[in-house]
C-alpha cells in the first residue's frame, strides 16, 4: 500500500511521502506532470526525484520536500535557465559508525535549463567534517570520522545533525539556487557509552553508630544514550566482605543495614557497578569510599593494666620508671590521651608524662622509709566535654635495697663489769646494731677495731658476742678497758659504724695486803710519851677493792703491851708508860689481812726506839754534909766536895746553890757547878757566925724538880 499527502503553502507545495520508493512517482503525480518524459518541459516541469538510504536501522524514513515553481529567466539578451530551487528537509537515519564512503542519501535539484545551463552541481556549504557529496550526482555520503550522538561539542553536534546543501547550474554565469537545501541527520542511537558516575569516586564521611536504614549517600549515574540504552541500573559489587550497605538500584540512594564501628572498620572502600538496558549492556564501576567518622565511644585500654617495676632505691631523680602502653581506639582528639597519678603518690616521689604516659621519679627514693608504691594512673582522652572516656591502670613499684644505711647500734656505749678471775671464753656482753638495709645489705658482721690491747677480748662476729681472751683479767693491773667495736657489712663497704665499749674489771679477792714498808722504823720514841701516843703508822695496801680490798691491821708480837695498832688506820699508839732504862727498843711484829675470803695477809715489822729522858731524880751520895772549919782559913779552902748521881745518866750534872740560902752563907761560900766542890770565899769569923748552912741543888737538866742536899 503506497500514500502520499500534499499540501500547498502559497507558491510552496509540502509533499510527505510515506515510503522512499514512492517519491519519484508521487512527486511526478502531484506537480500534474507526466509520469515519464518529465524533464522536458522547461516551463512547467518542477520534478524531485529522492532517495533515502537508512544505514543501520529500520523503519519508515520520512522525507520533506518543498518545490517551487521554477521559471526560467534571462538577463541581457543570454537566456539563463534558473535553477529550480528545490528545498529539502531530511530527516535520515545515520549510523553514528558509519563507514568511510557510506552512503546516506541523495539530494536532487532540477534546473530547466539546457546544457550546462541546466548542468547542477551540488556542495555542501559550510563544509561538515562528516559528510561529503557528489558534486554531479548529489549523493551525500560520510566521511568517516566518528558520528558520535552525545559528542558534547555544540558545532560538531550540529554539523553531524544538519548537512546544508548549495546547487549551482554550470551555466554562465553560474546561477546558484536562491535557497540551500538542509538534510536533517537523525543519529539512530547506538548504545556506545558507558554508564558516567556524576559523583563518583567520593569520599563520603559519616559518623559511627549511625542508625539502622540511614542515607549515607545518592549515588548519580547518566548516561546519554537512549531509552532502554540510556536507561541505568545500579548495584553493589558482590563479593564485599560486609554488606553494612544496601543500594537502591534506581535511585542511587546508599543506606546503612548493620552498626557502624570505626574502631572496627574505618574505612568502606564500596565498588559500585552501573549498567544499561541495552541490547548489550554497557557497564561502568566506580567507588564510593566511606569514611565512618570518630564518636568518642572508646575506652582508654592500659596493657598490660597492671605493671611490676623493681628499681633500686638510689635511682637518680627523673628516672623512667615505667612507659605506659595504653591505647584508645577512637582517633583525633577522642584518642588524644592525657595521663595523671590519680593515688599511691601522697610523698610525691613519681610523676607521669602528661602525654607520653613515661611515669619517672621525681626525688630519690629510700626503701627504708617506703619499700613498696601502689600507683593508680588514669588516662582521659581528650574528646568533648561531658563524655571524655577514662582508662585506669596499676604501677606496683619495688623498691630494691641498696647498702646505703650504716649499722647503727642499739646504744650510744656499752659498758659491762666482769670478775677479774672469770674463765677463758666467758660471756662479758653483747652489742647489738641493725641496719635498715635488706637481705645481705642488712646482715650486720662484728669485729673490735681497737682498744683490745693483749686481746683481752674476743667478739664473735655474727653476733657481737664479747667475751674474755687468753688472757687473764687482771683487775688489779687494770681495771677497767675502753675498746672500740665496729659494725659493718660483707660488702666491707663504706656503710659502718662504731661503739665504745667500757669493761669495768671487778675484783676477786686474789691480793694480799702488802705493806708499804717491810719494816718501819720509830727512833727516839721519848721514854716520857704519855699512854696514846701516836709512834708510827703502818700502811698496807691491797688491790683489790671491797672487803677484799679492806685491810684490818693487828700487832702479832714484840709490843710487850705496851703498843697497840689502829684496825682500820694502822696508827701504833703506846698502852702504857714507858720506861728507857727498862727497856730501850721494841720490834713488834704487824699483820694486814684483808676482809674477805680467803682472807689473805700481809706482814711487816715495826721498831721502837726510846729516847731516854731526864725522867729519874738526882740523888746526892750522902743525905747530908758536914765540914769543920777554922776561922780565917784561907780563901779557896776546899770545904767539902758534894757528889750526886742520876738513873738517867744522860746529861753532865750541875750544882749551884739553893737560891734559898742565907746571904751570909753565900758570900763566905762558892760550889763548883761541875765538880760539886764548895770552897771558901770570904773571911769566916766565928764570932760572926760558927755555923752555916749551905743548900746545894743537883741539876741534870731534866723537867723534874731538882734534888738537894744540905751541907
Amino acid at each position: 500500500m503506497r500514500s502520499a499527502s500534499v499540501e500547498i503553502e502559497g507558491s510552496w507545495a509540502r509533499y510527505e511521502l510515506g515510503r522512499a520508493d514512492l517519491a519519484e512517482a508521487t512527486c511526478r503525480e502531484a506537480l500534474g506532470l507526466p509520469l515519464t518524459g518529465w524533464g522536458q518541459d522547461y516551463d512547467k516541469v518542477t520534478g524531485i526525484e529522492s532517495g533515502i538510504q537508512t544505514v543501520g536501522v529500520t523503519g519508515v524514513g520520512g522525507i520533506e520536500m518543498l518545490a517551487r515553481r521554477a521559471r526560467e529567466r534571462r538577463k541581457n539578451a543570454i537566456w539563463l535557465v534558473g535553477v529550480v530551487s528545490v528545498s529539502f528537509v531530511f530527516s535520515l537515519l545515520c549510523s553514528p559508525v558509519a563507514r568511510v564512503g557510506q552512503h546516506a542519501t541523495v539530494v536532487l535539484a532540477v534546473d530547466p535549463d539546457d546544457g550546462d545551463n541546466g548542468v547542477v552541481e551540488y556542495r555542501i556549504s559550510p563544509p561538515n567534517p562528516f559528510y561529503t557529496i557528489s558534486n554531479s550526482t548529489g549523493k551525500i555520503r560520510t566521511t568517516g570520522v566518528t558520528l558520535d550522538r552525545e559528542s558534547a561539542d555544540p558545532r560538531n553536534a550540529l554539523l553531524m545533525r544538519t548537512i546544508v546543501i548549495s546547487a549551482s547550474d554550470r551555466g554562465t554565469p553560474p546561477l546558484r539556487a536562491s535557497v540551500s537545501t538542509t538534510v536533517f541527520v537523525n543519529l539512530l542511537d547506538l548504545n556506545d557509552n558507558d554508564p558516567t558516575f556524576v559523583n563518583l569516586p567520593f569520599v563520603a564521611e559519616v559518623l559511627e553508630g549511625l542508625p539502622l536504614g540511614s542515607s549515607v549517600f545518592k549515588v548519580q549515574v547518566e548516561d546519554p544514550d537512549e531509552d532502554n540504552n540510556g536507561l541505568v541500573t545500579m548495584a553493589l559489587q558482590v563479593g564485599m566482605p560486609r554488606l553494612d550497605f544496601h543500594l537502591n538500584t534506581s535511585t542511587g540512594v546508599l543506606t546503612s543495614t548493620a552498626p557502624l564501628d570505626r574502631e572496627q572498620i574505618a574505612q568502606y572502600h564500596l565498588r559500585i557497578v552501573a549498567h544499561d538496558a541495552g541490547k548489550f549492556p554497557r557497564t561502568s564501576t566506580s567507588t564510593l569510599t566511606i569514611t565512618v567518622l570518630d564518636v568518642n565511644d572508646e575506652t582508654p585500654t592500659f596493657f598490660p593494666r597492671r605493671y611490676n617495676v623493681s628499681l633500686q632505691e638510689d635511682v637518680p631523680r627523673d628516672h623512667a620508671v615505667a612507659r605506659l602502653n595504653c591505647s584508645d581506639n577512637d582517633a583525633g582528639l577522642n584518642a588524644e590521651l592525657s595521663y595523671f597519678i590519680t593515688d599511691g603518690n601522697q610523698d610525691g616521689k613519681f610523676s607521669v608524662g602528661f602525654r607520653n604516659g613515661v611515669v619517672r621519679t621525681v626525688v630519690g627514693l629510700d626503701r627504708e622509709t617506703q619499700a613498696a608504691y601502689t600507683l593508680v594512673i588514669e588516662a582521659i582522652d581528650n574528646g568533648p566535654a561531658g563524655s571524655r572516656r577514662t582508662g585506669t591502670a596499676t604501677v606496683f613499684v619495688e623498691v630494691l635495697d641498696v647498702n646505703d644505711n650504716r649499722p647503727i647500734f642499739l646504744q650510744n656505749s656499752y659498758e659491762a663489769s666482769v670478775l677479774e678471775n672469770v674463765a677463758n671464753g666467758t660471756s662479758v656482753l653483747q652489742v647489738q646494731a641493725t641496719d635498715a638495709d635488706q637481705g645481705e645489705n642488712g646482715r650486720v658482721l662484728y669485729r673490735i677495731l681497737s682498744g683490745n690491747n693483749n686481746r683481752l677480748f674476743t667478739i664473735e662476729q655474727r653476733t657481737g658476742l664479747v667475751s674474755r681472751g687468753r688472757r687473764a683479767l687482771d683487775r688489779e693491773s687494770t681495771s677497767s678497758h675502753v675498746f672500740e667495736v665496729e659494725a659493718y657489712n660483707s660488702d666491707q663497704g663504706r656503710m659502718r659504724s662504731s661503739v665504745r665499749v667500757i669493761v669495768y674489771v671487778e675484783d676477786a679477792n686474789d691480793e694480799a695486803p702488802v705493806f708499804t714498808q717491810q719494816q718501819y722504823n720509830r727512833l727516839g720514841l721519848r721514854e716520857t710519851a704519855g699512854i696514846g701516843t701516836s709512834v708510827i703508822v703502818v700502811r698496807a695496801t691491797d688491790p683489790d677493792t671491797g672487803d677484799g680490798g679492806s685491810v684490818a691491821y693487828a700487832i702479832v708480837s714484840g709490843s710487850d703491851r705496851k703498843f697497840e695498832v689502829d684496825v682500820s688506820t694502822g696508827l701504833v699508839t703506846t698502852v702504857d708508860h714507858l720506861d728507857y732504862e727498862t727497856k730501850t727498843s721494841y720490834l713488834m711484829n704487824v699483820s694486814a689481812t684483808d676482809q674477805a675470803p680467803p682472807f689473805h695477809l700481809g706482814f711487816c715489822s715495826v721498831y721502837v726506839t726510846l729516847l731516854n729522858e731526864l725522867d729519874e731524880t738526882v740523888d746526892f751520895l750522902s743525905a747530908g754534909y758536914e765540914a769543920t772549919l777554922v776561922e780565917n782559913v784561907a780563901t779557896g779552902t776546899e770545904v767539902v766536895q758534894v757528889r750526886a748521881q742520876s738513873a738517867d745518866n744522860m746529861n753532865q750534872l750541875t750544882y749551884r746553890f739553893d737560891p734559898d740560902t742565907s746571904p751570909a752563907a753565900l758570900a763566905l761560900f762558892r760550889i763548883d757547878g761541875v765538880t760539886g766542890r764548895i770552897t771558901v770565899m770570904g773571911l769566916l769569923d766565928r764570932e760572926m757566925g760558927d755555923l752555916y748552912t749551905l743548900t746545894v741543888v743537883a741539876d741534870n737538866g731534866g723537867p723534874r724538880e731538882d734534888s738537894t742536899v744540905r751541907s
